[in-house]
């Protein structure tokens, strides 16, 4: 551990619009500014790695989607976010999160309580001082029942369906493989 670290700090700004193309198109826009500050990273000193707060990071980036309804229960999305982060301390663009991701899918809700959803989502490449994350897609289903009395749901969720096997963190993460989840969930 280290007794001197402090907690991150961010302030974000966003200003976003919603608006109708059609009956069944709505189209969102979002631009968004987070000024971080304090960031806790990991460095590598001899054989350890040590948490510290290491400088202040802006990101600005823009927000886009379209969603459609296709039937009374299909609805369908596709989203798009481009961003860029500013290394105050290093005077430059820092690399340290994908400039692109975009996401897409379905989603089906019926009036017996039944839910499913079906998501792609694509992450560009990016650069950390550890090393690069290579670009990856993944695809996540679920698939739900609500029962009648609407306070207690049965669902399986599987996420990265194609097992892309890979890292969202190039040294000591963990690869990331499929992972299926039962859950039963109550309201209360």
């Amino acid at each position: 551990g280290n007794a001197q670290l402090s907690a991150e700090q961010i302030v974000s700004y966003d200003l976003g619009y919603e608006f109708p193309l059609s009956k069944r198109v709505e189209a969102k826009a979002n631009l968004f500014y987070n000024a971080m500050d304090k960031l806790i990273e990991t460095k590598l000193t001899g054989f350890t790695y040590n948490y510290l707060n290491n400088g202040e990071r802006n990101t600005k980036g823009v927000e886009t989607e379209l969603e459609f309804l296709i039937t009374e229960h299909l609805k369908g999305f596709i989203n798009h976010t481009i961003q860029d982060m500013y290394d105050e301390a290093k005077g430059g663009n820092y690399r340290g999160a994908p400039k692109n991701k975009v996401n897409s899918g379905l989603r089906f809700t019926s009036d017996k309580g039944l839910t499913a959803n079906i998501t792609v989502h694509y992450v560009d490449s990016y650069e950390l001082e550890q090393g690069k994350i290579n670009s990856y897609v993944l695809g996540n289903a679920r698939i739900g029942y609500m029962f009648p009395h609407k306070d207690l749901e049965a669902a399986l969720s599987v996420y990265n369906l194609f097992h892309d096997v890979h890292r969202e963190y190039p040294v000591g993460g963990d690869e990331i493989g499929t992972l299926a989840i039962v859950s039963i969930n109550y309201k209360f």
